[in-house]
């Protein structure tokens, strides 16, 4: 079976990274079904799924990712790959796992600190500290996920469910919009 277009590209764009990373790919019986990649480098070791229509999901929790739906989701290769460098840079440990920081977040998007600033109309330097803020209002991060084109979603996870959860601010501002 010939490998899609999109996982050569992840694969060459992530070797150019990492000269030394290995990427085995798992191909599916059926050609749009779910390609498993295992990605490695050194300590760092990551699952990554692709689907056709719907792009590179990336595993960075510590639960086992067979059966689990991803921790993020990159419509581009060039996106995902980002992501891998970013987690392969943090990586001193194969166990340690990171979320995603917001100057992460801001660097897939292309965005500067400058430019949020200007667009959310305040400086810089605010920006900085609210990338390195410890605890925020969640109205501060949906404003600064919204200024980068995105929009924030929250789920509530339980042993036996999980459900999308909306602030009452959001819920509000939609029934009166």
């Amino acid at each position: 079976m010939t490998v899609p277009n999109e996982i050569v590209a992840f694969t060459d764009l992530l070797r150019h990274e990492f000269d030394d990373a290995e990427v085995n790919v798992d191909s599916p019986r059926d050609p749009n079904g779910e390609y498993w990649l295992d990605v490695s480098r050194q300590k760092f070791h990551s699952a990554v799924s692709w689907r056709p229509k719907v792009g590179f999901g990336v595993f960075v929790s510590d639960e086992e990712s067979y059966g689990q739906r991803p921790d993020e989701l990159y419509a581009h290769p060039d996106d995902a790959c980002t992501r891998i460098c970013q987690l392969i840079a943090r990586t001193k440990d194969k166990h340690v796992r990171a979320v995603m920081q917001l100057k992460e977040l801001r660097h897939i998007v292309g965005q500067s600190q400058v430019s949020l600033a200007a667009e959310l109309e305040i400086n810089q330097a605010a920006i900085s500290r609210m990338e390195n803020r410890e605890d925020m209002h969640v109205s501060s991060l949906q404003e600064y996920i919204a200024a980068m084109g995105g929009e924030l979603e929250l789920r509530a996870r339980f042993k036996d469910f999980e459900a999308r959860i909306e602030p009452v601010r959001a819920a509000k501002q939609k029934a009166s919009g």
